[in-house]
């Protein structure tokens, strides 16, 4: 959406093609929005390019008549939780041009596919993301900050480990996490914000002096791009796109997936 608005303040008219009920409550949609259930021909306006930004919808955007434009698929992550492995590939595989958004999707792609497809990451809104009051870390207190999600994936018990690891050595460690679900119960205390305001994000971010990831699977995880922004150290797992930007001992930390002890030592 922001790709989308972007887009549209620059002049290009843009439709914003969705296939289910979505709220759009979050942000402010400046392009045009076409709803198309089934993604006819009928339903999808003429256009020099369309892009799906999920794999399976790529089968529908290769059967669109020449007339739709140009086609893309934007990869933004190997997403075998919604569907098979060779599932995912075929699509791939189809008639459409591949935009991946971290570098590891683009070698899955040359690996798996004929296809060289063009890197295009996501980037940070800095009017939004940026240091807030940040006050350095001190021996008697470090925030340490997170995502909480609850799919498995997502390791977010080693994000707690880590929290806990620290405190049994003495590190004063404040725990602020944000989300979309319900607070999780912690074995420690914890602030927890549910789908925060920008502003109240960026504030949290800004008071964090380190943001984990421990993640076993993400595609480029935008959270800890934008703590970065607001003055945060990332420790995260070495995988997916974090790997672009998080650069081991000069951007941030790096540490192997279920790293718990490397993370604390981080």
């Amino acid at each position: 959406m922001k790709c989308a608005n972007i887009l549209t303040d620059l002049g290009h008219e843009v439709f914003l093609t969705y296939t289910a009920s979505f709220s759009f409550d979050l942000t402010e949609v400046r392009a045009k929005r076409v709803y198309s259930p089934h993604l006819r021909p009928d339903e999808v306006p003429d256009a020099d390019a369309v892009m799906c930004s999920t794999w399976y919808m790529a089968r529908r955007v290769a059967d669109l008549p020449a007339s739709k434009g140009a086609k893309f698929a934007y990869l933004q992550d190997f997403e075998n939780w919604s569907g098979t492995s060779e599932d995912i590939l075929s699509c791939w595989r189809l008639p459409v041009h591949l935009v991946a958004v971290a570098n590891y999707l683009r070698d899955a792609a040359a690996q798996h596919t004929s296809k060289r497809a063009a890197v295009l990451p996501y980037g940070i809104d800095f009017e939004r993301f940026h240091p807030e009051g940040k006050t350095p870390p001190s021996p008697q207190r470090l925030v340490l900050g997170g995502l909480y999600n609850s799919m498995a994936r997502k390791r977010f018990d080693d994000l707690v480990a880590v929290a806990l690891g620290l405190r049994e050595q003495g590190v004063p460690v404040e725990l602020r996490l944000f989300g979309a679900e319900p607070g999780p119960v912690l074995p420690l205390p914890a602030v927890y914000l549910r789908q925060p305001k920008p502003e109240d994000l960026r504030a949290m971010m800004s008071a964090c002096h380190v943001w984990l990831a421990m993640s076993e699977q993400e595609g480029l995880h935008i959270p800890p791009m934008e703590a970065m922004a607001c003055g945060a150290v990332p420790v995260v797992t070495e995988i997916g796109g974090m790997r672009d930007y998080c650069l081991d001992g000069r951007t941030g930390f790096q540490v192997p997936v279920g790293g718990v002890a490397e993370a604390v030592a981080r």
